[in-house]
């Protein structure tokens, strides 16, 4: 008796892959298949075939657990033969850890970017600015380390700010994650007031001038009300900047959203940007992923939070930041439907000489409702309650 069966395999995630087994022996034959040491049979995501001289074994919507050792037996009265191959389900590659949504960077410093990935190998990473490739350079360094993505640009100026995109890939798919970097300017020279050049002071300030430019009359800096103004009068031209702290215009409003509904919150700030905005639940911070979306637009700030679960009820925080302030607002959000229940347990005095009760009494409160009252009888004789009132 002679058998044999295709060699390994590996396929991608959700795929159908099929083993075929041909063999000769006098009848009759049985034919089994195992996973690993375990038989299998058909049901489920498993279907096998027979006949006189081949069997094949189907694998429906392959998975990671899949991945194993398979093997099909064949025996008659004068023996048995074994062939095994192995399946190997490749996993894409998801960002389990994705890049700040923002980052704000000081002109001249140095920005590093950093994202985890998981998946099956080999994973490939590259990075994107404004969708063209960034490759290594006095510039930029790029390393990955225990599937940690990382990026980083030394000597930030302003035309650094962009989107920047990590995507990794693999012969069983793609993924990436984006954050948009804002480089505030600044000046580079550290002159000296006395060779009537730019003070030290100014050196990071949002105020674009040439190097060791010279000043012709005075420099004023003052402070009213958190507002910076910096004002600079050179030969006959004037420049002025304003910097203004974050303020809400409009706060996040509370929410008493359905489960598995779409739920928004929004914003409406104003001041100098640009801004650094972050997200909190419960003081936890909420990062981008498949269920959180945090998007900045002009002056609006937004996070929505797809198919609502009732773990997202909470209290939900905005922090929204620039070099001169912070501000923030919080609102709270509910699930409808969800009851608060408040109870006691006291001993009934008119009914103690004849039954020997216990009383519960609870109120629930409905949060779109009025109170409810609910009288719970618990005879001490047996575990069992009665609900007496519904008021």
């Amino acid at each position: 008796m002679a058998g044999s069966i295709c060699a390994k395999l590996r396929t991608r995630l959700g795929t159908t892959v099929s083993f075929k087994a041909a063999f000769t022996g006098t009848a009759p034959l049985a034919v089994k298949w195992f996973r690993e040491e375990k038989e299998i049979v058909t049901g489920g995501t498993y279907f096998i075939k027979k006949d006189a001289s081949s069997s094949s074994l189907e694998i429906h919507s392959v998975k990671p657990s899949d991945s194993a050792k398979y093997t099909c037996q064949v025996s008659n009265d004068a023996g048995k033969v074994d062939c095994t191959t192995v399946l190997f389900v490749k996993e894409p590659p998801v960002f389990v850890r994705k890049l700040e949504a923002t980052k704000l960077v000081t002109s001249g410093d140095t920005a590093r970017l950093e994202c985890k990935v998981t998946g099956s190998p080999v994973i490939s990473l590259k990075w994107f600015k404004d969708e063209m490739e960034i490759s290594s350079s006095p510039k930029y360094t790029m390393a990955v380390t225990d599937l940690i993505a990382s990026l980083e640009m030394v000597d930030c100026t302003v035309g650094d700010s962009g989107d920047y995109v990590c995507v990794a890939s693999s012969e069983a798919g793609s993924d990436r994650c984006s954050s948009t970097v804002t480089v505030k300017g600044g000046f580079s020279t550290d002159a000296s007031p006395h060779t009537g050049t730019l003070p030290a002071f100014l050196e990071k300030t949002h105020l674009q001038l040439p190097s060791k430019t010279p000043v012709n009359s005075f420099i004023l800096t003052f402070w009213h009300y958190h507002l910076y103004v910096y004002s600079i009068v050179m030969r006959s031209h004037a420049c002025c900047f304003l910097l203004e702290p974050p303020l809400f215009m409009r706060s996040l409003e509370p929410k008493d959203v359905v489960k598995g509904s779409e739920m928004m919150l929004e914003g409406q700030v104003t001041g100098s940007a640009p801004f650094t905005v972050s997200f909190y639940k419960n003081t936890k911070l909420i990062r981008n992923d498949k269920r959180h979306r945090i998007t900045v637009k002009d002056d609006l700030v937004a996070l929505q939070v797809l198919a609502v679960e009732a773990g997202d009820v909470g209290l939900y925080q905005c922090t929204v930041e620039n070099e001169v302030g912070k501000a923030s607002c919080d609102c709270q959000v509910t699930l409808k439907g969800l009851f608060r229940c408040y109870g006691f347990i006291f001993k009934s005095t008119f009914f103690a000489h004849t039954y020997k009760s216990a009383f519960s009494v609870c109120f629930l409160s409905y949060n779109t409702g009025p109170s409810l009252l609910i009288l719970v009888w618990q005879p001490s004789t047996c575990n069992c309650s009665r609900l007496l009132y519904f008021l």
